[in-house]
């Protein structure tokens, strides 16, 4: 299946699934996911900017067996002004009108976005005859994500002129990463009138991050009446 999107708001979104059996006896299965997509949004300059690429591989050599082998990576690079707006001009009455939705808070000297995502692993399983069956599922996945942002402070947005908005800039470098292994055995069984289904196993996690954020000032403050940028 291969898909092709846009909007009212311009821009191109592309997707691709692909899937079916690598062996003429069907031991051995592949499935493809991806996406890419540059797509605009109701505001002025902004765009959701993506690329998704997850591939799977199964190997199946019995009805009772299975071993899935999977990874998944997205990059996102958006383009984007966070959206804190003030209360006077959405909420409540402004002399100089409700504030555009389309108009640009952010700025082009000041609008990192950088995230990369990716996990790996496998999920595991096999029936040893109708009562037991053992599965496995193991994933490793990381974030890493970047951003230098301008924004408007809704708590301190205005001026004394009533259209002048005070901004600040956004600065983080963080990481997250996680390690989970899933590990089960089941036991399906009768007793005179009564099904039963055991479930015994061990969950096992681990994650660990870094965060490191900040906020500075002397920023150019933003005109409503006429914007100016840089």
């Amino acid at each position: 299946e291969v898909g092709v999107q846009t909007s009212s708001h311009g821009g191109v979104q592309g997707t691709l699934d692909m899937t079916g059996p690598l062996t003429q006896n069907g031991d051995w299965l592949y499935r493809v996911i991806a996406l890419g997509k540059n797509m605009g949004s109701q505001v002025d300059r902004e765009r959701e900017k993506q690329l998704m690429l997850a591939p799977s591989l199964t190997w199946a050599p019995t009805d009772q067996t299975s071993l899935t082998l999977y990874g998944y990576y997205q990059k996102d690079r958006p383009i984007f002004s966070p959206r804190f707006y003030p209360a006077i001009g959405t909420l409540i009455d402004s002399p100089f009108g409700q504030i555009p939705r389309d108009i640009y808070f952010g700025d082009p000297n000041a609008e990192i976005f950088e995230r990369d995502f990716y996990t790996l692993g496998y999920e595991f399983e096999h029936e040893f005859n109708e009562t037991w069956t053992v599965r496995q599922n193991l994933r490793y996945a990381r974030s890493d994500q970047y951003m230098f942002l301008a924004l408007i402070n809704p708590a301190f947005a205005y001026q004394a002129d009533g259209h002048t908005l005070n901004r600040a800039s956004a600065v983080s470098d963080d990481w997250v990463s996680a390690f989970n292994v899933d590990t089960q055995v089941e036991a399906r069984f009768e007793t005179s009138a009564l099904d039963h289904t055991l479930l015994l196993g061990l969950d096992y996690v681990r994650a660990t991050s870094s965060t490191n954020f900040g906020n500075g000032a002397g920023v150019p403050p933003f005109d409503l009446l006429n914007p100016q940028y840089g």
